[in-house]
């Protein structure tokens, strides 16, 4: 189930993919030790560029059987 979704703004739409890649996970980094999540439960986060906003990719943070929040990056919806 998600719980909710969230953005983030990184980089701009002129950056490399490779260099907004690296942003997503640095920044996803960062918001796996913020986040709170219900245990069973996912919350989405979209990544998208500064200015021109384009899509980059979409978090997917839960927490595993350990109570630790993960997380996968999918850049298969980015629109860059």
């Amino acid at each position: 189930m998600v719980e909710k979704t969230l953005k983030v703004v990184c980089g701009q739409d002129s950056d490399s993919i490779k260099k907004l890649e690296a942003l997503c996970r640095e920044k996803a980094e960062e918001l796996k030790n913020k986040i709170e999540i219900s245990n069973g439960n996912t919350v989405d986060v979209s990544f998208w560029t500064k200015g021109m906003p384009e899509l980059i990719c979409v978090g997917h943070f839960h927490q595993n059987k350990l109570g630790e929040i993960t997380f996968v990056l999918d850049f298969s919806e980015s629109t860059l």
